[in-house]
C-alpha cells in the first residue's frame, strides 16, 4: 500500500559486496513537512476551494466529508502521515530526525548520508534550517562527528530570483560533506545572492573550526553568519577574552 522503495533490492550491485553504497549523492529535495495538507486535500473535489478564508475553508470541508465516499480518503488521508510520522521517528529508520515538525529536508539529508559508501560525498541543497535550527542539531552532530564538512555556503533568494515559488527573504543553502572521517574545520559562506558566483564565494569563504562553533554555541551548535575571515577572528577573541552569558564566575 505504501509503495516503498528498497535500496538494496532495486541497486543490488551499489550495495552488495564491499561496496556498501553509493559514490555520491547530490539533489534539491523537496522543502515540505509531514503533515495533512487540508488545501492539497480539498481542492481537488472544489476547484474554488483554494480562494476560501479559513472560516470558509472550514465550511466547506465540512460540507464536502457529508459525502462518505471523500470522508473515507480523507480518514485514509491523515492515517498516511501518522504512519509516516510513526515510522520516521524510529532512529532505525531515521537516526537525526530532531525535535519539531518532520521536515522533509531533514529526512532527506539522513537518507542521502545513509545510502552512501563509508568513502562517499554529499551535496545537497536545503534551507538554511541546516545550521541553525535547534531541531536540526542531531544532524549538525552527524555531520560533525561522522564526516568531514568541505563547505557551507548560504544565498538568499534575490537578486537574482533562484527559486520563484519562494519568498525572496528566504534562505537556502549548498552543503558539501564527505563520509568516513570527523569534522576539524570547513569553509562557509553567508548571504550570498548569485549561485553563478559560486567561484568567487569559495575562492573569498570563511573557515571555521568545529572548535570555534562548539565555543560559539555550546548547547546548539548552530552556526553564526559571518561575513569575512575576519569576521570570525575578531568573534574568536572576543570569547576568549570574556566569559560567555550565564557562566557563573567568582567576584
Amino acid at each position: 500500500r505504501h509503495h516503498f522503495f528498497h535500496w538494496p533490492l532495486e541497486f543490488p550491485d551499489v550495495f552488495a559486496g564491499n561496496a556498501q553504497g553509493f559514490s555520491a549523492t547530490v539533489g534539491n529535495p523537496p522543502w515540505d513537512t509531514v503533515k495533512p495538507l487540508t488545501l492539497e486535500f480539498y481542492a481537488e473535489f472544489d476547484p474554488n476551494f483554494r480562494t476560501y478564508d479559513r472560516q470558509e475553508a472550514v465550511r466547506a470541508a465540512e460540507k464536502l466529508k457529508e459525502n462518505p465516499a471523500i470522508a473515507l480518503r480523507w480518514h485514509d488521508y491523515e492515517r498516511l502521515f501518522t504512519e509516516q510520522g510513526e515510522y520516521f521517528a524510529q532512529p532505525v529508520a531515521i537516526p537525526a530526525l530532531g525535535k519539531g515538525d518532520i521536515n522533509t529536508f531533514k529526512l532527506f539529508l539522513n537518507q542521502f548520508f545513509l545510502l552512501l559508501s563509508p568513502m562517499g560525498r554529499m551535496a545537497i541543497l536545503v534551507p538554511s534550517g541546516i545550521y541553525t535550527d535547534e531541531g536540526c542539531k542531531p544532524l549538525r552532530e552527524m555531520f560533525f562527528r561522522d564526516s568531514r564538512i568541505e563547505s557551507l555556503y548560504s544565498f538568499e533568494n534575490r537578486w537574482p530570483e533562484v527559486f520563484p515559488a519562494v519568498d525572496n527573504r528566504f534562505k537556502f543553502t549548498t552543503f558539501c560533506t564527505a563520509k568516513g572521517d570527523k569534522t576539524s574545520s570547513f569553509k562557509c559562506a553567508f548571504m550570498q545572492h548569485d549561485p553563478v558566483r559560486l567561484p568567487v564565494i569559495e575562492a573569498s569563504a570563511a573557515t571555521v573550526t568545529l572548535e570555534q562553533v562548539a565555543r560559539f554555541s555550546p548547547s546548539a551548535l548552530s552556526l553564526m553568519e559571518f561575513n569575512s575571515q575576519t569576521a570570525v577572528d575578531v568573534t574568536a577573541k572576543a570569547y576568549d577574552l570574556w566569559p560567555l552569558f550565564g557562566t557563573k564566575i567568582r567576584g
